[in-house]
Order: C-alpha cells, then structure tokens, then sequence
C-alpha cells in the first residue's frame, strides 16, 4: 500500500486528486480512536530542520492510501 499526505489549508475540506502527493515522507503512523470519542493521527516524519509549527506553515493535512483496488483508487483516511 501506498500513503500520501498533502499539507493544505484548514478551508481545503473536499479530497481530490491534487492531495495525491507526498509533501511529507511518513515513515510511520498510528491512526486510533477510542470509543465514543475523535480519531487521532500521529504521524512519525523526517525532521525538516525548520518548525513544523512554524508562522507560514500550513498546518492542516490529508492523510490517504492507495487501496490498488480500481473501484475505490485512492482514498482520504484522515483530514
């Protein structure tokens, strides 16, 4: 399986093929939820040797895999 995460702004809400990148080269992840509450994502990225909180920084994203399945291609897993 393939993933893709785009860095977008927090108005960027509808998925598209423009969010089939890889801004960042996620080397793991963990996506959890516990019941009753929000899903989290916590993703482990290379250190960009600049804040990733940094002012300017987008800080929104879209996390997404490739399901190799042609009905459903690539799909949103996470926002």
């Amino acid at each position: 399986m393939q993933f893709f995460f785009a860095w977008v702004e927090p108005t960027d809400t509808t998925f598209g093929p423009s969010h089939h990148v890889f801004d960042v080269m996620v080397k793991s992840f963990s996506l959890a939820q516990q019941e009753g509450g929000f899903a989290t994502l916590d993703v482990v990225v290379p250190n960009p040797r600049i804040g990733l909180l940094s002012p300017g920084r987008k800080q929104w994203a879209w996390f997404s895999v490739d399901t190799q399945i042609s009905a459903y291609g690539i799909v949103p897993l996470f926002f």
